[in-house]
């Protein structure tokens, strides 16, 4: 298992090799989260995946949500920027964009072949999730920034 690191901002000698973006779905205080079937078997993630070349993050989070669970955001769909977390493995250096996409009810979910099933997860029970590598410090970070627009 390789070792990761998360900063909050951007570490000394950070050099990216790629950026990627990630869509953060909370419906009555519950998050979506996908188990993935491959990669990380039995672990749990949000949906999200690497930013093609010259493609903006907002737009690759949106992408990732649609091929990931089949979710088209509709006119009614905000999406609002959390913030970019750096991580750094032994072999690669990357940066995450966060965004946050409010729907106005719990859509109708179709998994790509990568996951294998998905659940609304309470917020308050994160840790009872066995998430992927890097994610409790994301959800960390996801947690403190909710915690300024929940007020």
């Amino acid at each position: 298992m390789s070792t990761i690191t998360v900063y909050n901002e951007c570490p000394e000698g950070f050099n990216p090799r790629l950026e990627a973006s990630a869509a953060f779905i909370e419906i009555d205080e519950a998050l979506l989260f996908l188990q993935y079937a491959r990669k990380c078997v039995g672990q749990w993630g949000v949906p999200g995946g690497k930013i093609e070349k010259n493609e903006l993050p907002i737009d690759a989070a949106k992408r990732e949500l649609f091929e990931e669970t089949g979710i088209g955001l509709e006119t009614q769909s905000v999406i609002s920027p959390i913030g970019k977390l750096y991580f750094r493995k032994p072999d690669i250096d990357y940066v995450f964009h966060m965004f946050r996409i409010h729907i106005p009810q719990k859509p109708l979910i179709t998994l790509s072949d990568e996951y294998s099933d998905f659940i609304w997860q309470p917020i308050h029970q994160l840790e009872d999730l066995p998430l992927m590598p890097g994610a409790p410090e994301v959800m960390h970070y996801y947690k403190a920034q909710r915690a300024q627009w929940v007020k």
